[in-house]
């Protein structure tokens, strides 16, 4: 029998109060089937999607069994990261706010132990904390166990993926036998069934997932693609679309880093969260994500386990995650609350195998969608000041009607002119100028060769002097040149397949920088990604091109060097003293560009 309304889960007065006042109308799936089980005292696991209220499924009963005259540890609360942490917390703490005496705690990583300490002696009922702190208080004893009658493991797969079997076995083991335990995960991997069966007590699973794993609220959509187009994709992803909040997932700390700092001299209000930011700075990027006041939040899977946020509208993959699971994790902050939302996995020719194990274990198809043209980018932004102007909000005054006035008599233009006139500059004033020149598709014309060159925006690259440059050293005339796109650090470039030996063999230097040219491998994907899996070591390419660098620097002289040095020092700084920095700068200077025209 459904369960329609939270009066009947045998749930005491204060906790109903705050659920009516949080808006909790009825309980979800998940909710409806475990707390009349965890009220009863029986093992749990738990299958279900991120966001479907998992943390009001264990937590409503877990309260309820608290004894608030004792001062002891009673109930344990295991989450793989420090945000879904206190995430929990603070979920618990809402629910319990009119409860008198309840007493909990947030342990975790990244803050002073000391600190912890000090709290631990203010005797919290309720524990909540990652498996590295958790384990820490253990061996320095301040963490005791022996009165624990309920323990419960949140995102247990996650634990997994990150390598924390053996804590999570180290922590069961400390805990009496006779308490109860309940697991929540998205899958459940062999591992998990381990460690029900040496841990649970004939524990009642409740498998709430549909058929496919992921919602069905999100469209899934996959963009074949090349890693020098990644990020101008993503810009074309929001700038095509009227999405409030956008989350990004990228593989390393540094392709976060990389991504964001694109995004943000686009004009996007965006911020950064991984594992690297001290825990305040994580805080406040959080804060400002949960308040609405970013577009977009690029993030690395382990730091983003704590973001529960139900706005988030659309979830890019700008890698494909290294674990399915990781998919399911991403996709999963979206949709959530019966709205609707969407997903973009950008992927290479290459690794379409991984993308069919991912949909093999989705059990859902993903939609192969185009990369958004310039034409429809423009078309959406006529959309955008179109719905600005029809808005209610917008107030014309009387000022405003003399000034049409006087500028029709003036100027002898008619009303109608004068709105064509006005609109396109309002377009062009709103949004900065957009082309499909950006994106290479990497079909070479026949005859012709594409070459990779170490030469780039970076280096104040143009087609004109990638062409006197090449011309230079090899002869061949200007004329022979295909197509030229222009990257970050490098570029490529066409030319006859004729004259590919005589530009292979040839060397020279441009503004002080020594110039090699390659054949150019239209999956650079791969060998980024290789030389991630063995440990961040960089490419045969990157070591020759860092080599070269070097030595150019040193001709170039130290005062060259040191405004570099200077550079990314100053830029470093400005991540590192406050991660406000970034938004901050966006929603003053350039609140007029991309983000004025959104939807919001």
């Amino acid at each position: 029998m459904d369960i329609t309304n939270f009066n009947e889960l045998n749930i005491s007065a204060p906790i109903l109060r705050a659920l009516a006042e949080l808006g909790y109308e009825s309980p979800t799936p998940i909710q409806q089937q475990a707390i009349p089980l965890a009220l009863e005292r029986k093992d749990i696991i738990g299958l279900a999607q991120t966001g479907t209220g998992k943390t009001c499924a264990f937590g409503l009963p877990l309260l309820e069994q608290i004894d608030v005259t004792s001062d002891k540890v009673q109930a344990v609360v295991v989450a793989p990261t420090r945000e879904l942490a206190m995430q929990i917390t603070n979920e618990l703490r809402k629910y319990s706010q009119y409860m008198e005496g309840i007493r909990m705690l947030t342990i975790y990583g990244g803050e002073s132990i000391e600190k912890q300490i000090l709290a631990l002696k203010k005797r919290p009922q309720i524990i909540v904390g990652t498996p590295g702190r958790i384990m820490d208080h253990m061996r320095r004893r301040t963490l005791r166990f022996q009165s624990v009658s309920m323990v419960v493991l949140d995102e247990a797969d996650e634990m997994l993926n990150m390598g924390f079997k053996e804590d999570i076995d180290t922590i069961l083991a400390d805990i009496p036998e006779y308490k109860q335990m309940m697991m929540f995960s998205a899958t459940f991997p062999a591992e998990l069934m381990e460690i029900a069966k040496n841990y649970q007590v004939d524990p009642v699973t409740i498998n709430v997932r549909s058929q496919n794993i992921t919602s069905q609220n999100i469209r899934q959509c996959v963009i074949e693609t090349v890693e020098a187009n990644k990020a101008e994709i993503v810009s074309r992803i929001l700038d095509g679309n009227s999405y409030r909040i956008c989350l990004v997932f990228c593989n390393t700390k540094k392709r976060v880093d990389e991504l964001a700092e694109y995004l943000h001299i686009h004009g996007y209000r965006v911020n950064s969260i991984h594992g690297d930011m001290k825990q305040k700075e994580r805080d406040y990027v959080m804060n400002l994500f949960r308040k609405s006041q970013l577009d977009v939040l690029v993030a690395t899977d382990v730091a983003a386990r704590g973001i529960d946020v139900d706005h988030v509208d659309a979830v890019i993959s700008y890698d494909v995650p290294e674990d399915e699971e990781y998919y399911v994790h991403r996709i999963g902050r979206c949709g959530r609350a019966g709205r609707e939302g969407v997903s973009y996995l950008l992927a290479n020719k290459r690794q379409r195998s991984r993308v069919a194990a991912i949909e093999k274990m989705t059990k859902v198809k993903m939609e192969e969608v185009p990369i958004p043209t310039a034409t429809q980018i423009k078309e959406r932004r006529v959309d955008i000041l179109i719905e600005e102007i029809l808005s209610d909000s917008l107030v014309v005054s009387g000022e405003m009607s003399e000034c049409i006035d006087v500028l029709s008599q003036r100027s002898g233009m008619s009303l109608s002119e004068i709105s064509e006139k006005l609109f396109a500059l309002l377009l062009k004033k709103s949004f900065p100028e957009v082309s499909d020149s950006g994106i290479s598709n990497f079909d070479v014309e026949p005859g012709y060769v594409r070459l990779y060159i170490n030469l780039g925006n970076q280096h104040h690259a143009s087609p004109a002097s990638i062409i006197k440059c090449v011309a230079a050293n090899t002869g061949v005339s200007g004329k022979h040149f295909g197509a030229i796109d222009i990257s970050g650090h490098y570029s490529y470039f066409e030319i006859p397949e004729k004259f590919k030996d005589k530009v292979l063999g040839a060397s020279g230097t441009f503004e002080a920088h020594s110039v090699h040219i390659e054949i150019a491998e239209e999956v650079q994907a791969d060998w980024k990604f290789a030389a991630k899996k063995k440990g961040n070591k960089p490419s045969r390419r990157e070591r020759k091109n860092e080599q070269e660098d070097k030595k150019s620097s040193k001709k170039s002289g130290k005062k060259e060097e040191s405004k570099s040095s200077s550079r990314k020092s100053s830029a470093r700084d400005s991540k590192g003293k406050s991660s406000e920095g970034r938004s901050s700068r966006n929603s003053n200077k350039q609140e007029g560009r991309r983000g004025r025209g959104r939807a919001r």
